[in-house]
């Protein structure tokens, strides 16, 4: 073989194995825990085509969760990044924010937007060395603010964060001008670290799912439809948009036939320290007040859970299988040894789970076809301690 041909052979495996990196790195996951790798072919109304190296493979959009096509950047961990989130669930990191009549005018790394204030939930304005997400952690500690009204979050330095409930009256460049009891007051936008904005009844049609943008923004979609080149996507806040497949890194379904353990409220809890103190299960937060994160992967869904504790749910018989990652929460590893049982109707499922700090997470996909009661319970390990077992249950489902 010539250096020419050589050379041309060279190129056409560099290109393949480089096709071959783009394909492995797009996913597909199933609501009932099925994973594959290759490349999204389209989207329609009734069908998303996946190819994988076998064939294309072809799925109902309810029974698909995630396509992944790349990492994204996460803006409530950004430092000094203003986030607003819609109460659709839409998150959108903004340069700035100004009002107009009834309307929010944003900078954003996607564009200059306008959005009804009555869709939006929050406003962020984090410190230089604070980020939207830490805020937000803060505003847990206090009590729930009025829905009916607007609530400004002002920070007082070496002071609590102060929460003052009214009408956001204007935003404006470095002031808000805010009507507290019948007066409008103008605060300095510096000080200044969040916006609730008063909730509406919720709109009447749920979304369909959300796509998220390589830069961290995410769209919640009332449809979306897809080819080789774009994203085409009917969203709650901005309307028809188009996102280029380039900039897309991952689009969430949300399904009629998956129930989230999260939003469901135990009809039974059982929770026994060791020594004096008590680990509270938590939902969304691992049990220390932390984002859940497992293997240097942060979760927005999930519960935080210590030992000894054992939550019951009321499933009466509606669901075919649980599915759910769990491990010893990153916080707290190295350290960490608990045992994990999913008991239905009071019988195991399957065999124990060990978990330790040192051991990778684990995936459970279990079937509950006929289960009246299902239980979780999160016991001391092989040390019969409770030090450190910060155990997190992310992306539990139940599926129809």
């Amino acid at each position: 073989m010539n250096t020419r041909r050589i050379q041309i052979a060279a190129t056409v495996l560099v290109a393949a194995c480089s096709l071959s990196v783009l394909r492995a790195a797009e996913e597909l996951r199933t609501i009932d825990g099925r994973s594959l790798e290759g490349t999204l072919t389209s989207v329609a109304a009734d069908a998303v085509v996946f190819r994988t190296a076998d064939a294309h493979q072809t799925f109902a959009p309810a029974d698909v969760e995630l396509l992944r096509f790349a990492d994204a950047a996460n803006p409530m961990q950004a430092k000094g990044t203003a986030v607003l989130v819609s109460a659709a669930g839409d998150v959108l990191p903004v340069r700035d924010v100004a009002t107009e009549g009834s309307v929010l005018r944003l900078k954003t790394g996607i564009g200059d937007l306008k959005a009804e204030l009555g869709a939006v939930r929050a406003v962020y304005f984090p410190g230089a060395g604070d980020t939207p997400a830490s805020v937000a952690a803060d505003l847990a500690k206090f009590p729930a603010p009025d829905a009916a009204k607007d609530t400004l979050v002002i920070h007082r330095p070496d002071k609590p964060l102060l929460l003052a409930e009214g009408v956001l009256v204007s935003i404006a460049p470095g002031k808000i001008t805010f009507r507290l009891r019948d007066e409008d007051r103008t605060i300095d936008r510096a000080s200044v670290r969040a916006i609730l904005f008063a909730q509406l009844p919720a709109a009447a049609t749920p979304p369909a799912g959300a796509i998220t943008l390589r830069n961290g923004t995410r769209l919640a979609v009332r449809s979306l439809t897809a080819d080789a080149k774009q994203f085409h996507a009917d969203t709650f806040l901005l309307g028809p948009y188009t996102v280029q497949r380039k900039d897309a890194a991952s689009v969430v379904f949300h399904s009629d036939r998956v129930v989230r353990l999260a939003d469901l409220k135990p009809s039974a809890v059982r929770e026994v320290p060791l020594f004096d103190t008590r680990f509270p299960y938590r939902t969304n937060r691992s049990v220390g007040g932390g984002p859940l994160r497992l293997g240097e992967k942060e979760y927005e869904e999930g519960l935080g859970l210590h030992s000894l504790c054992e939550l019951t749910y009321d499933l009466g018989g509606a669901y075919r299988a649980f599915t759910a990652t769990v491990g010893i929460d990153d916080a707290v590893r190295p350290r960490g040894d608990a045992t994990l049982t999913i008991l239905a109707d009071g019988m195991p499922l399957g065999e124990p789970i060990r978990l330790t700090g040192a051991t990778e997470p684990v995936s459970v996909r279990l079937p509950v076809e006929g289960v009246k009661q299902l239980t979780i319970r999160v016991d001391y390990g092989e040390d019969k301690l409770d030090v450190a077992d910060h155990v997190d249950l992310v992306n539990a489902r139940l599926i129809k």
